[in-house]
């Protein structure tokens, strides 16, 4: 970055030279171009010098500010999800045409969503129903309330399947907002935890016990087992490469399926979110039983649309 700086003082330079200086501060376009240009390159030299010093010193920075980049437009796209859910839950409570709604949603929205959301209304207006209308769709509504959606839609109970559907896609939002910020600050604090752990005993206690043994100083028995585990850490610390590639994968696959990018599960994690599947098909069957309709036509209904397919496969089996 020291280029644009050297450029911007020969330009000016040259510009002191040409105008001469008694005619320095003449207000011409050549001399007021020739200094603009000057102490432009003087300035995004040094801007570049010091943004390069602080991309190097504080990168931990920059990869805080880019995950905050990402949960940002992440939540946005999810209130855009949820206005949309609201709105077709309203329009069915009073009765309104979904088609005009939606489309009136997609210009106020506009961009990628509002394309999407478009695409919607199309289909609709082509006779497909709004579940399939929305599974063509993809990402248009959180998937927890598709399910109920269609359960509502094929149970001719529509207007309370949406009412349910902002019910419960709201208690989900409140309680991942309660425990999400928790449980992420709990795994940092771990992580840099065991890498501050492992620096420690890889790195500074052999050093350490090295000293200790120089200048012949009898240590404590915690202390030496404490020294002779470093020694065993720092002579075979690739033996922990494993297990950082696992919690590497781990972190990077939870980040995934946070965002929605995938929808597949990392064995041994089903049963921990299976609790939360079992209210969203208690709710999507209560609509179901509302309308006194046979419980095999809501499961089966369920085992072709779950968003899951550990649970669809657990809900054919059940049908």
């Amino acid at each position: 970055m020291v280029a644009p700086v050297l450029l911007g003082i020969a330009v000016l330079t040259a510009q002191a030279i040409i105008a001469g200086a008694r005619d320095r501060l003449r207000d011409d376009a050549v001399n007021l171009a020739l200094t603009v240009t000057g102490w432009s390159l003087i300035a995004v030299g040094i801007l570049g010098s010091f943004l390069t010093l602080i991309a190097v010193v504080w990168i931990p920075w920059w990869i805080v500010a880019f995950v905050v980049m990402i949960e940002t437009v992440h939540k946005y796209h999810k209130s855009q999800q949820y206005a949309l859910l609201w709105l077709l839950a309203a329009s069915a409570e009073k009765s309104m045409p979904l088609v005009p709604a939606i489309e009136a949603f997609a210009r106020e929205r506009g961009g990628h969503f509002g394309r999407r959301t478009k695409r919607v209304a199309e289909l609709l207006k082509s006779g497909l129903s709004l579940p399939d209308a929305l599974a063509r769709c993809g990402d248009v509504l959180p998937p927890r309330a598709v399910s109920i959606i269609r359960m509502g839609c094929e149970s001719g109970s529509l207007p309370s399947a949406l009412q349910d559907a902002v019910t419960t896609v709201g208690h989900y939002r409140s309680v991942w907002t309660s425990v999400a910020g928790k449980l992420i600050y709990v795994i940092a604090m771990l992580c840099y935890g065991v890498g501050i752990l492992s620096f420690v005993m890889c790195c500074i206690a052999p050093k350490f016990g090295k000293m200790f043994k120089e200048f012949g100083v009898v240590l404590p028995g915690p202390c030496r087992l404490l020294i002779n585990v470093s020694n065993v850490a720092a002579n075979y610390w690739y033996l922990s490469v494993p297990f950082w590639l696992a919690l590497t994968g781990f972190i990077f696959h939870a980040t995934l399926r946070h965002y929605g990018w995938i929808q597949w599960d990392l064995p041994g994690i089903g049963w921990f979110l299976r609790r939360l599947d079992a209210a969203n098909l208690m709710d999507s069957l209560a609509i179901v039983a509302r309308q006194e309709r046979p419980l095999l036509d809501g499961i089966t209904g369920l085992a072709r649309s779950y968003p899951r397919p550990s649970i669809r496969r657990r809900l054919a089996r059940a049908a």
